[in-house]
């Protein structure tokens, strides 16, 4: 893939960190989050490299993350409120 800007070349640079579900900075996570939502070459670039390990392609991977995020808060919300209500 032809790396057209500086933001697609720092994304590229990460991606393979990122679709392994590295430990990446929030501020890194963020910044290559936003730009994947808004570079379609890139985002295709990390679809496939993530098809090529055997994975979901990042957005179905994304949703799953934030789908077990907000399980984990429900989770310890109850938790709180079971201790504070018992």
């Amino acid at each position: 893939m032809p790396v057209t800007t500086i933001e697609c070349q720092l994304t590229q640079a990460q991606v393979k960190r990122y679709i392994s579900g590295a430990d990446l900075p929030d501020d890194v996570l963020n910044a290559l989050e936003r730009h994947l939502k808004a570079c379609p070459e890139c985002m295709a670039e990390a679809n496939r490299q993530r098809e090529a390990n055997g994975g979901a392609p990042v957005e179905v991977a994304q949703a799953l993350i934030e789908t077990e995020a907000k399980a984990t808060l429900w989770s310890k919300a109850l938790g709180k409120f079971a201790k504070t209500s018992g």
